[in-house]
Formats: C-alpha cells, structure tokens, sequence
C-alpha cells in the first residue's frame, strides 16, 4: 500500500491517520534481527525507526477491561526510536590477561641487566652451578611465597621473601638463581632457564607444540616418581616460555644497539686518524726538497768515478766478481739429507737415554761417597749433564731441519718403534700377566699416537 505524503508527515509529527489505526512496536534491538510480526503495512524511516500501519481497523479490546485515563508515564512513546548499540564490556578473563602484560611490560628493562649479567657470569649458560639459590637480605617487613622449580630432571620446592623494594621482586630473584617465573606477581611456578632455552632453539627447527612438549616432561619426571597435576604444567610453562623469549630478544636488541654505538666511535676514531695522516703526508709533500734531475746523479757518479784511485780494469773485474756471488746457483740438497737427519734424531735420542741412565746412577752412587771420591764424580756428572745438554740441542737443531713429510715419517716410525718395544714384552712376560701387557699397550700406544696421522695398520 503507498501512503501519500500528507500521511508521512502525519505519522511524524505523532498524529493519527484518518481511516485506520496504527499501533506502535517495540523498538529494534539489532539491524540484523527479524522484524516483528504484526498485520498491516511496516514502515521504516530514519535511524532504524519501525512502525505498522493498519488500513481500517483498530487494535481489539478486551470488553470486561475499563480504559484507565493516561498517566504521564503511560503516554503513547513516538512511533520511531534510535537505535543505541550496547558497550563492549571485556571479560574477566581479558583484564587478567591485560594486567599480566603491563606488569611484565614495567618489569623487563630490570630483567634484561639481570639476564646479561647472568649470561656474563655463567658464560653463555655454559657454567649454570655459579648461580646460587635467592637470598634476601633486607629491613623490610617480609612475606613468604613457596615456588615450585621444574628442571630438566627435578622437581623442588624454594621459598622466596619477598618486600615492597624493587630487586626483591619474585621474577628478578627466580632469575638471577637461574629460573624464570611463570607470572609477574607471585608466580607458583618456575622453570629452569637452561630448559626454556633448549625448548627456545627446539621451537625454531620443528612445530611449536607446547602441548606434546608438557606432557612429554610430565610423564618423563612420573616415571622418576616427581609427579605434577595433570595439565597444571602446561599453561604457566607456555607464559614462562613466551616472556623468557621476549628477554631474550630485548637482550639481544640491547647488545647489538651497544655494539653499533662502539663501532660508530671506532669508526668515527678511525676516520679522525686517517684525515690526521693525510694532512701530515701533504704538509710532508709539501716540506720536502725537490728530488735532483738524473742528469745531475750521472755526473755525480761520474765525479766520484774519477776520484776513485782504482783503475777501469779493477773496477770492472770487482763488479763480475760481485755479479758472479750474487747470482751463483743455490746448493742441491741430498735425497737422502732427510733420512740422514732422522738417523741422527734416533741417534741422539738413544744417547740421550745412555747419558740419563748414567747421571741416574752417578746420583745414586755419589750419596755414598766422601771426600776426594765424591769430587771426581761430581765432576763426573758435571762432564755428563754438559754432554747431555750438547746432545739435546743437537737433537732440537736437526728436528728443526725436517720438512713437514719428513717430520710425518720420523713420527710413523717412532710409533712403530713403540708397537715392537709392546710386543717384545708381550713375548718375554710369562702368560699369567696378559693383563698387565695390554694394559702397557695402551699407554705406550697413547703416548705416542699422532692425530695427523691417523689409524696405522
């Protein structure tokens, strides 16, 4: 049905329609829900207003009810009403969520200097046994907090004291013993760093699966008889795990920000010295005399020629002379100059085994010895101990000859030497001590293995 515009203005300004009622309805709550179902025609006008208009008859009522007069509060409502959506209230779940952030936002510039003083006492985490357990103390009226400590292979119980002052906060106490706490204001939890560091670099070549990883460690520290309740690990593992990582990452942002500052003042030096040097080299070029003509050197040459009371003849036979040492071939070596030098290395080695065992015993006999006698044998061992040194610098001097093959072949033979000196033992030691052989074996053997060399058969 149309109505004409006289109607329209009508139903504006709240008046009724000649020839037909209208009845008001209740207004919409959303622009997606249903409109109500009432006979007649439903008019819609600005803001999500609603009405419906009947064409001839009017709403029914009930006989046995008297009409009451209108109350101001029950005068008929505008038959178009605005539309006002309800506010987003968060739940109570996302203001917890919203607390924990901010509060871990306040504290990570202090647990950033705690994790790299941290990392510069251990060594990267390599020397975790410096850290020692929290100890707190401090005047402050204290408050106990128990704090169960998860590891790789334990599960134990600290307790904390904790104050009103800024380091004694439970997170930055939990750290600086090695553990990350699982809430920034007091955490019933912690994990060990060493293990949210492992879970850290696991996450970087595989799925990130909190869930597996949680119940992996449960059952693993079940079967050592360390139990958890089930499911209680892997929430506040998952929050410890995620702020460890933003440490880290700041961390890392910290000490590359202070590394370019020192290689921006190292470049900065650098640059100064370099522009130092270039205005001295020009000051240089500029104090320098000018460098003579050649022309000018020839005939100086030839003035202190002239003034030289040696002949022509001399002085060319003097110049072949020089030219001829100069230019004169190097020396061949021999094929055999290597195993010649290895020869003499054995053979200062066996004197000097000769030399000790003899100083051994002049040691031993001289205790026994007085006067005159016990002078010629200190002379005796002086001669020997000379000797000795003499033998050892000559053995010193043609190892140094040996080219690097050569030094390979007098190692080679050294341990075939030490194989044949086990095994001549092996065949004089009566069968009962086979033991104590092997054992000598080994130890001969390790002694002098080469590691360039490898295995040798």
């Amino acid at each position: 049905m149309r109505l004409p515009f006289s109607h329209v203005q009508k139903l504006q300004r709240g008046e009724e329609l000649g020839g037909g009622g209208h009845e008001q309805l209740s207004p919409l709550r959303h622009r997606n829900n249903q409109s109500p179902k009432k006979s007649g025609i439903l008019a819609i006008g600005s803001r999500d207003r609603t009405a419906v208009l009947h064409r001839a008859h009017k709403p029914l009522r009930s006989p046995t009810k008297t009409t009451r007069p209108a109350t101001p509060e029950a005068l008929p409502q505008p038959d178009f009403l605005t539309y006002e959506p309800e506010p987003d209230i968060p739940g109570v779940g996302s203001q917890k969520r919203a607390a924990q952030f901010y509060n871990w936002s306040q504290m990570m510039p202090e647990l950033v200097q705690d994790l790299l003083e941290i990392q510069h006492k251990t060594e990267s985490l390599r020397y975790i046994e410096r850290l020692s357990a929290p100890v707190r103390h401090c005047p402050c009226n204290k408050r106990v907090l128990k704090v169960t400590l998860i590891q790789f292979n334990d599960i134990s119980e600290t307790t904390l004291q904790l104050c009103t002052c800024s380091n004694a906060a439970a997170p930055r106490q939990l750290l600086r013993a090695g553990f990350f706490a699982c809430s920034p204001c007091n955490p019933t939890l912690a994990v060990d760093i060493t293990l949210l560091d492992f879970v850290r670099n696991l996450f970087l070549h595989i799925s990130p699966n909190n869930t597996a990883f949680c119940r992996a460690l449960e059952e693993t520290l079940a079967e050592r008889g360390l139990r958890l309740f089930s499911g209680e690990l892997r929430l506040r593992f998952n929050n410890a795990l995620q702020w460890y990582t933003q440490v880290v990452v700041m961390a890392r942002k910290h000490v590359d920000n202070a590394l370019v500052a020192a290689r921006t003042l190292a470049r900065d030096a650098h640059d100064a010295d370099t522009e130092a040097l270039v205005q001295t080299s020009d000051e240089r070029e500029e104090m320098a005399p000018e460098m003579p003509h050649p022309q000018a050197s020839v005939r100086e040459a030839e003035k202190v020629l002239e003034a030289c009371p040696l002949s022509e003849a001399e002085l060319l036979a003097k110049w072949q002379e020089q030219v001829a040492f100069q230019t004169q071939p190097i020396s061949r070596r021999s094929k055999n100059q290597g195993q010649q030098t290895i020869n003499a290395v054995f053979a200062a080695e066996r004197s000097i085994e000769t030399l000790s065992s003899k100083i051994r015993k002049l040691e031993l006999s001289l205790a026994e010895l007085t006067g005159d006698q016990a002078l010629a044998q200190q002379e005796r061992l002086a001669e020997l101990e000379s000797a000795l040194r003499k033998v050892k610098k000559n053995k010193r001097k043609n190892e140094n000859k040996l080219g690097t093959g050569d030094t390979a072949t007098l190692k080679l033979l050294r341990y075939k030497e030490a194989l044949g000196l086990s095994a001549s033992l092996s065949a004089r030691i009566p069968p009962r001590s086979i033991i104590e052989v092997e054992a000598l074996t080994r130890l001969v053997g390790r002694a002098t293995w080469c590691p360039r060399l490898g295995s040798i058969k």
